[in-house]
């Protein structure tokens, strides 16, 4: 909705996000992980951040409010015990948490740390 390729790189990672988050892969197809083996690596986190403090902010409000819809969708009602039951999708939740955790301290914080991106 940006428009520019910060908007999109956010959107492409939260749409991945919320497809891992859904539910459990499909039988025999197994979740793709990074290049280290983690399913959300430090490098895919620095890259979200980067894209999202890049943006308008009017894409930045709505980057973070989406990856907030995206990890409470996650844990409400039911899906909390099938998250819980998938070591792979419970730990991609803990490092997406971390992450949100991260941008909204970006994103709300201190204009001075927002610059230094």
């Amino acid at each position: 909705d940006g428009g520019n390729a910060e908007s999109y790189l956010a959107d492409s990672f939260l749409n991945s996000l919320e497809g891992a988050l859904a539910g459990p892969s499909p039988a025999g197809v197994p979740a793709p992980l990074s290049e280290d083996g983690a399913p959300l690596s430090l490098r895919d986190a620095r890259l979200l951040a980067l894209a999202v403090c890049r943006s308008p902010a009017a894409c930045r409000d709505r980057a973070l409010a989406r990856l907030v819809d995206v990890l409470s969708a996650a844990f409400a009602g039911g899906n909390r015990d099938a998250l819980a039951a998938d070591a792979q999708t419970s730990g991609l939740a803990a490092r997406a948490i971390v992450t949100c955790v991260c941008l909204v301290d970006l994103v709300r914080g201190d204009e001075g740390l927002e610059s230094k991106l």
